[in-house]
């Protein structure tokens, strides 16, 4: 974690991280509890995957903040350019914008283990070299009420689900994406 390693637990609130780079989670790395609200993550770099942050078999709660234009230029086949969830993360009233990584997942890479629950949310402007410009998901993900706009990957500028892993979505609006 470039700017915040929690292995604890932490409440985030009222905050920025930004600038910050690492190799796993530019902006935060979370392997505890961690709970983010009425926060910006902005403009952190990772060299492997997880540009804003990396909630790694964690529990990640993000309320009302915004996580934007963080960059993942992984040499892996993982990417998150915003988020990269391999614990749990929940994610309400919330703004994932314009974040980028060069191989999977250009908002939230959720990986296998990951359990990913969005909820009156907005995904918009991410993108990824391969593939999920939104999403890429090989665990399980759950969107509720939510907006994808803009987004953009030569496969699934909204979502990408692997194979046969667990997508549950209602009221979810997907649009302008390539």
């Amino acid at each position: 974690g470039g700017g915040v390693y929690n292995a604890g637990t932490l409440t985030i609130i009222n905050s920025t991280v930004s600038s910050s780079s690492g190799s796993y989670g530019g902006g935060i790395y979370n392997s505890g509890t961690l709970t983010i609200t009425n926060s910006t993550i902005l403009s952190n770099s990772a060299i492997l995957f997880g540009g804003g942050g990396i909630n790694n078999a964690g529990t990640l709660t993000i309320t009302n903040s915004t996580i934007s234009n963080n960059n993942a230029s992984t040499v892996s086949e993982y990417g998150g350019g915003g988020i990269y969830n391999r614990g749990t993360l929940s994610m309400m009233d919330s703004t994932l914008f314009n974040n980028s990584v060069s191989s999977m997942g250009g908002g939230i890479y959720n990986y296998d283990y990951g359990t990913t629950s969005i909820t009156n949310s907005t995904l918009s402007s991410n993108s990824a070299g391969t593939a999920g410009g939104g999403i890429y998901n090989t665990g399980s993900l759950t969107l509720i009420n939510d907006t994808f706009s803009n987004g953009s990957a030569p496969s699934g500028g909204g979502i990408v689900n692997g194979g046969s892993k667990i997508l549950n979505y209602s009221n979810t609006i997907i649009a302008n994406s390539m």
